[in-house]
């Protein structure tokens, strides 16, 4: 797999919610929220990547990657 390609498998990553975490790591949703993993908020509601997840609990310090909503005043980047 190119750089490229991994790239694009990271953008394309969807987004899972707290009960389909849970189900992939095999845990309980209560664990997860004792975890305190990187999390995003949407409409009111905890998403997580599982790429994300899975660095963290390794132990890795990745940066969140900056997600720009289109038309949403405040999701620009600051220059």
């Amino acid at each position: 797999m190119s750089p490229l390609d991994s790239e694009r498998a990271v953008t394309t990553e969807p987004w899972l919610t707290k009960r389909e975490l849970a189900a992939r790591l095999r845990c309980s949703s209560r664990t997860i929220e004792r975890l305190c993993l990187p999390v995003m908020r949407v409409g009111g509601q905890n998403r997580y990547r599982l790429s994300e997840v899975e660095a963290h609990l390794r132990g890795e310090q990745r940066r969140a990657e900056l997600v720009v909503f289109p038309g949403i005043k405040g999701s620009e980047p600051a220059a």
